[in-house]
C-alpha cells in the first residue's frame, strides 16, 4: 500500500515538473517574441523618423489636369480687393472674378524619396500635368511651371470654332482654314481657361507677338468669305511638343488695320457670330441622350441646344403657315386655269396662254391634211 502511494506521488511530481517546464518554455518564448517585437517597433520607428519629410505640399482637394497649384496665401491675395479701388470698382471686380480656392496645404509625410522629389514654395502657381487626388503628396514631375515673360497677358479669344465637347484646361492649337484648302497654324499649344460654350469664347495666355498675329489673322479671315478659325485638341499634351506656327502676317492687313482702327473689332464680332452659329448647328445635330450625357459630365447648361430647338420650332411653324397659304393659293390658281381651259376648248384648241393644249391636241383629229412643205 505504501509503495502504491509513493508511485502516485512520484507520477504527480513528474506531471507537475513537465507542466512547469512547459510553462517556463512558453514564458521564455513569449518574452523573446516581445523583446523582438519591441526591437522591431523601435527599428520601424527609427526608420520612419529617418524617412520623415516635414512641410510637404499635399493636395487638399482633387486637382484636375491643367489646374493651377494654389496655396492659401495666394488664394487670399487673389480674392482680396485692391484698397485703391472704389467701392463700385471692388463690387464689379467681385462680380466678374470667381473666388480662388486653395487646393494644397503643408503636411508631414513618410517617404524614402529625397526632398527634391516634391514641389517647393517656388513652384506655387504651376500647372498640374496629371489628375492629383486629394491627400496625395505633390511630386515635382506632376506639375509644370508656367512660363511668364514680361509681355505675357491673359487674352480673350472669341472667333474660334470650338469642339462640341470642349472642356476647361484643354490644350489646343488654333488654326485658320481658307476656302481654297489652305490651312495655317496661328497659335500653337494654348490652354483653354474660363471656357464659355454659351458664347463660344475662352481665355488663354499670349505674348505680344501672338496677340498681333492673332489680330491680323482675324482681319484676314474677315476679308475672306468662307475662312474660319477652329481648335484642335492634343491627345496627350504632356508627351506631345507644341507645333510650330506657320501663319505669316500680311503687310496689307497691317496697313489696313492701321488705316481703320475699328476693323479688328468688327472682324472679331463677325467671326464670333460665325463661330457661335457653327457651334449651334453642330449642337442641333446631337440627340437629347448625347446632350444629356455631355451636360451631366461637364455640368454645363445646354443653352445652345435650347436656342437651336426654339429657332427650328419657329422656322417650322413659319414654313407650315407659308405652305398652307401657298397651297390655298395654288388650288385657287389651278381651279381658275381649269375653268379657262374648259372655256377655251369650246372655241378653239388653245390654252389661256395661246398654246395648243396637249389634251385637246390628243383628242382632236386632223380633218385637213398638212403639207410638209407648208401648204394645206
Amino acid at each position: 500500500m505504501g509503495r502504491k502511494k509513493v508511485r502516485i506521488l512520484t507520477l504527480i511530481l513528474i506531471i507537475v515538473a513537465i507542466i512547469a517546464m512547459a510553462l517556463g518554455a512558453l514564458l521564455y518564448v513569449t518574452n523573446q517574441r516581445l523583446v523582438k517585437s519591441a526591437m522591431d517597433a523601435d527599428s520601424v520607428k527609427t526608420e520612419l523618423e529617418n524617412n520623415r519629410q516635414t512641410n510637404v505640399w499635399v493636395a487638399k482637394t482633387d486637382i484636375k489636369k491643367g489646374d493651377s497649384i494654389i496655396d492659401s496665401k495666394t488664394a487670399e491675395e487673389k480674392n482680396s480687393n485692391d484698397p485703391s479701388q472704389s467701392r463700385d470698382e471692388q463690387t464689379a471686380s467681385a462680380i466678374i472674378q470667381t473666388e480662388v480656392i486653395a487646393n494644397i496645404y503643408k503636411d508631414d509625410i513618410y517617404t524614402s524619396l529625397p526632398r527634391s522629389s516634391y514641389i517647393t514654395s517656388e513652384q506655387i502657381g504651376a500647372t498640374a500635368l496629371v489628375d492629383i487626388p486629394a491627400g496625395t503628396p505633390i511630386m515635382a514631375n506632376m506639375v509644370e511651371a508656367l512660363t511668364i515673360t514680361t509681355d505675357t497677358r491673359e487674352f480673350e479669344i472669341t472667333a474660334v470654332n470650338l469642339m462640341v465637347d470642349q472642356q476647361e484646361n484643354d490644350i489646343v492649337d488654333i488654326r485658320l482654314a481658307f476656302p481654297n484648302g489652305e490651312d495655317y497654324l496661328v497659335l500653337p499649344k494654348k490652354q483653354i481657361k474660363n471656357l464659355s460654350l454659351a458664347y463660344a469664347d475662352f481665355w488663354t495666355y499670349m505674348t505680344e507677338n501672338e496677340i498681333l498675329t492673332y489680330r491680323s489673322a482675324v482681319c484676314d479671315a474677315y476679308q475672306t468669305t468662307g475662312a474660319y478659325f477652329y481648335a484642335v485638341r492634343y491627345v496627350e499634351s504632356n508627351l506631345q511638343d507644341g507645333a510650330t506656327a506657320n501663319y505669316l502676317v500680311r503687310s496689307e492687313t497691317i496697313d489696313l488695320m492701321r488705316s481703320d482702327p475699328n476693323l479688328y473689332a468688327t472682324a472679331e464680332q463677325t467671326m464670333n457670330a460665325s463661330a457661335r452659329l457653327a457651334l449651334e448647328v453642330r449642337l442641333g445635330q446631337l440627340t437629347d441622350d448625347q446632350l444629356a450625357a455631355v451636360a451631366n459630365g461637364l455640368g454645363i447648361a445646354d443653352t445652345a441646344k435650347n436656342s437651336v430647338l426654339a429657332q427650328n420650332t419657329d422656322n417650322n411653324a413659319a414654313a407650315i403657315g407659308s405652305y398652307g397659304l401657298d397651297k390655298h393659293t395654288r388650288e385657287e390658281e389651278l381651279n381658275s386655269d381649269s375653268e379657262e381651259t374648259t372655256e377655251d376648248t369650246t372655241g378653239d384648241a388653245t390654252t389661256s396662254n395661246g398654246l395648243v393644249s396637249p389634251d385637246t391636241f390628243n383628242s382632236t383629229e386632223l380633218s385637213t391634211p398638212v403639207d410638209i412643205d407648208g401648204g394645206t
